[in-house]
């Protein structure tokens, strides 16, 4: 039994990483603001910025659900190193995430607060 729950949990997993993928798919100019650093122009339309929050919302309910459905607690500290570096990176890179986790930091729970935290020093 809890070896199909891990099953189904990965399964979901992977599920989510597939819709991100198919969302840089469908709207590749989303990309640069994910990947590149790139900060979102004074101009922008409404419905792009609307796009980028959305996928900023998108990837940190990925990571914390990564967290909260795969046993992260059960994970080796390698591979928990290795998730929280994915995460890291990816704030590093994105002003966009760090802009929509500051606005909605209320609602994620304490798994995405420590690896945040460690991103925004690297920054500094």
């Amino acid at each position: 039994m809890r070896e199909q729950a891990g099953l189904t949990q990965n399964t979901t997993s992977y599920s989510l990483g597939f819709q991100m993928l198919q969302t840089f798919m469908q709207y590749p100019d989303l990309w640069p603001y994910f990947y590149e650093n790139k900060k979102a122009e004074s101009d922008i339309s409404k419905e792009k910025s609307t796009r980028i929050e959305a996928m900023a919302l998108m990837i940190l309910d990925y990571y914390e659900a990564i967290v909260c459905m795969n046993r992260y607690n059960e994970l080796s500290k390698e591979e928990k190193a290795g998730w929280d570096k994915y995460f890291i990176e990816q704030i590093n890179k994105s002003p966009a995430i760090q802009a929509v986790y500051e606005k909605y930091k209320s609602s994620y729970r304490y798994t995405l607060k420590i690896p945040y935290e460690k991103a925004i020093k690297e920054l500094k």
